[in-house]
């Protein structure tokens, strides 16, 4: 199961780096939220999901990263139709050079169109160098 997951995760990672935010969309359940510590972001139309996609993508391309890729750290039980994983997103910079760009809890349903993203949870996330 855990291939799977870095296999799904992967190929997210692909999509927002190459900018494929249409289809990236498409792995999103709405409303989604993203908690930033503290802080909630209910996403509750897709123009708000491309938009929240966009800035991600942006950010990325602003640091230098030709490369995203998750890592996935722990495996949360399945309860019933959902899952939870905790991923480490290191990008790969354009100097060759690897930093960790963010650390999230991905909250996961299963549906009859397979694997959905419910909502993210950053438990850290790297601030853009100036």
């Amino acid at each position: 199961m855990q291939a799977q997951l870095l296999n799904l995760m992967s190929w997210r990672a692909g999509l927002l780096l190459s900018g494929c935010l249409d289809a990236l969309a498409n792995e999103h359940l709405l409303p989604y939220a993203v908690y930033c510590g503290d802080r909630l972001v209910p996403l509750t139309s897709r123009r708000d999901l491309l938009h929240a996609l966009e800035g991600l993508h942006l950010r990325l391309i602003a640091l230098g990263a030709r490369r995203l890729q998750p890592r996935i750290t722990t495996l949360g039980l399945p309860r019933g139709k959902r899952q939870r994983i905790w991923v480490e997103w290191e990008a790969t910079l354009g100097d060759g050079s690897r930093q960790v760009v963010a650390q999230t809890v991905e909250y996961l349903r299963h549906t009859d169109s397979g694997l959905r993203g419910e909502m993210t949870e950053y438990t850290c996330l790297l601030k853009q160098a100036a």
